[in-house]
């Protein structure tokens, strides 16, 4: 079926090429309509229509009747579609001569099968149509005259049970896509189910870069006529509007990009490419499924225009701020939510410099003479600086990792340089997640005895009440002496938390406090109260929070199979707001002697422990040359090639104005217009 269908196309194709000159509307007539039927009989159609080039009798004869003859490579087509330089000039999917036999492979048993076919050449009168039926036999076949008021070409195959994409190919079935092998927005190829319905095709990719999308870029590689590629969602490769490859998880499909280093790492998935191949050239399999990425001569022309694209993307989603002559915070409005690039798997990370931004990159730092480095987690961490205004050897990195102190932990030392630093104790929370995993998978050994179920009011005994009062006082007790002992012994403390208590006394309080939680009819009650006032009162970063909802969902099971407590749980409760309390453990032994603090840029002193959650750091390295001994890689030597610069101006509008030349620049021009105009419609949801 698919052989038919690009047959189909390639004659539209042919058409356009031929008629192009005599008629502005031609463009719009051509055309190729897929239909399934029931016939009266009993029997299935599958036909293929199209508006085109049509086929005359020694086409008919002496190829699509004959298996292995293709016509595209036969000296009258050649004579009327190649160019004086041997090459195409009209794009052509058909290569391999299988003309009528395709008809044939529809069926598992192409014995149960006949084919009618209906054409007319375009330059022939319209009774001048030619029109044949048979089966597959060694039979002479009759090819009779008809009339026939449009060219192209109609091929119907009639079969006794349907193929197993006619048995669903219905309006509003899921697996149509078994049949529905075309992209291109021209020519239009149309599809109708049994009922006679329109399938809606599923991907439309643009055939013309003078009507191409934003998303779309274009490239011209030598033996190619051009080759469309984007990260939007679309089939892998598509071939003259045809599906080679649909899935990005092919096994065959190599990254485009991937580098890694000491300092960082790249990778870029190969994009989703649609290419227009009138030579033949891509090296497909037989069956058009396959295709060998490793013959592909055009990978170093996209790779460039992918590189190209994504200095675009690095240069207008930069972080911005406000030019001060000191290090400006940028701002957050215009961001992706996960900091990445689209198909880029290592996170952005930037250094800021003197009103200027540029990527955190070791090569980039050694070209702009780099010595001195602060690393943040979170740019809010400049309020620990003693001055904002930096020399010109110096930077404000932000990053998601320390880098310099990763490079220390794979190479044992600070390849050259010295370090100050100080970072969240993360050794505690992975015991919390082991802890989590063994209560989890191995709940059953933490049941409570059954003399100790938490009952209904006034069905529960003293030693019960005892017990459950024990257990949620002393877990209360611990939590309200955490958030702030003085506040304890203020009158109406317990009211403002949520507990209603008696008096002012600590004792007294927690008392009246428990008594409620163990009297209400819902013990639910007493854990939603519980996890509230640890959200309220505690800072604990993105993993205690995740670990926090994870114990409250296995007590609140707990509570829904057992209707019982797990005291146990409250353990790791508690572990997890004392964590959330010492995130900065103590400072960092690298090299810390031979730092000298009077030259550091960092008022270590006023650094508290509530400064960040369980991913925080800050830094300070002084570097040495040796420090940056890596060589560029493709994203910064391309940074330098285009910007000509390290650091860029962190305000939007100067940075277009300087860059003015490049934005409007042949190679660059379609990459700054698809992220400007991204940022313009993140701008416009935001407002």
């Amino acid at each position: 079926m698919r052989e038919l269908v690009q047959n189909a196309v390639d004659a539209c194709r042919e058409r356009h090429h031929v008629q192009r000159d005599e008629t502005t509307d031609l463009a719009s007539d051509l055309r190729v309509i897929v239909s399934i039927k029931n016939n009266d009989n009993g029997t299935y159609s599958l036909i293929v229509e199209d508006t085109g080039i049509g086929m005359s009798l020694d086409t008919l004869k002496n190829y699509f009747l004959n298996a292995g003859a293709s016509f595209r490579s036969s000296l009258a087509w050649k004579t009327k579609f190649q160019g004086v330089d041997g090459k195409s000039e009209v794009l052509r999917s058909g290569r391999f001569g299988v003309g009528a036999l395709a008809a044939f492979l529809v069926a598992d048993d192409p014995t149960q099968i006949r084919l009618r076919v209906e054409t007319r050449r375009v330059d022939e009168p319209a009774d001048n149509g030619l029109v044949f039926e048979t089966p597959l036999s060694d039979e002479p076949i009759s090819i009779k005259h008809t009339t026939r008021q449009t060219s192209g070409t109609k091929i119907e195959v009639i079969t006794n049970s349907p193929p197993a994409f006619m048995q669903t190919a219905k309006k509003d079935d899921k697996s149509q896509d078994n049949w529905d092998w075309y992209c291109l927005d021209w020519p239009v190829v149309q599809r109708k189910a049994l009922d006679g319905q329109l399938l809606k095709q599923e991907t439309t990719l643009p055939a013309d870069p003078m009507r191409s999308p934003g998303q779309y870029h274009w490239i011209h590689p030598d033996d190619y006529e051009a080759i469309s590629w984007t990260f939007d969602k679309s089939p892998q490769v598509v071939c003259n509007g045809l599906i080679v490859v649909r899935n990005a998880g092919y096994a065959g499909v190599p990254p485009l990009i991937k580098e890694a280093t000491t300092f960082s790492e790249l990778e870029v998935s190969m994009p989703r490419l649609s290419i227009f191949d009138k030579n033949g050239k891509l090296p497909l399999t037989l069956d058009r499924l396959r295709l060998d990425f490793g013959r592909l001569t055009f990978l170093e022309d996209l790779r460039g225009d992918v590189i190209r694209n994504i200095i675009a993307f690095l240069v207008v989603f930069a972080p911005e701020g406000n030019s001060s002559g000191e290090v400006a915070r940028p701002t957050d409005r215009v961001t992706f939510s996960d900091g990445r690039l689209s198909n880029h798997t290592s996170p952005v990370r930037w250094m800021f410099r003197d009103g200027g931004v540029g990527l955190y990159d070791p090569a980039l730092m050694r070209n702009a003479a780099i010595t001195h480095v602060v690393e943040l987690s979170n740019f809010s961490d400049v309020r620990f600086l003693k001055s904002r205004k930096l020399p010109s050897h110096a930077a404000i990195a932000v990053s998601d990792v320390s880098v310099f102190q990763k490079l220390a932990a794979s190479t044992g030392r600070i390849m050259g340089g010295r370090q100050h630093a100080i970072s969240a104790d993360t050794r505690g929370w992975d015991a919390v997640e082991e802890d989590l995993y063994r209560r989890r998978y191995e709940s059953e050994k933490y049941e409570i005895a059954p003399s100790r179920m938490w009952r209904e009011p006034g069905t529960r005994s003293p030693s019960e009440n005892r017990f459950w009062m024990d257990q949620i006082r002393a877990f209360v007790f611990r939590l309200a002496s955490a958030i702030e002992p003085n506040r304890m012994q203020e009158r109406g403390f317990w009211s403002r938390v949520g507990l209603r208590g008696k008096g002012n006394r600590v004792e007294q309080g927690i008392d009246a406090a428990v008594e409620q939680l163990t009297s209400r009819d819902d013990p639910r009650y007493a854990l939603r109260l519980i996890y509230d006032q640890i959200i309220q009162n505690f800072d604990l970063g993105g993993r205690g929070q995740d670990f926090l909802g994870r114990i409250f969902e296995m007590q609140d099971r707990h509570l829904e199979n057992n209707n019982q407590f797990n005291p146990s749980l409250f353990d790791i409760i508690w572990r997890i707001v004392e964590l959330s309390q010492r995130s900065i453990p103590q400072l960092q032994k690298n090299d810390v002697g031979k730092f000298d603090l009077g030259s550091s840029y960092v008022d270590w002193g006023a650094i508290t422990p509530q400064a960040g959650g369980d991913k925080w750091f800050l830094s300070e390295f002084l570097l040495e040359e040796t420090t940056l001994s890596e060589e560029m890689t493709s994203i910064p030597t391309a940074w330098i090639q285009y910007l000509g610069e390290v650091f860029i101006p962190i305000e939007f509008i100067e940075r277009k104005r300087k860059f003015a030349k490049l934005w409007a620049s042949i190679e660059m021009k379609a990459h700054f217009a698809q992220w400007e105009e991204h940022r313009e419609r993140l701008l416009a949801k935001t407002t």
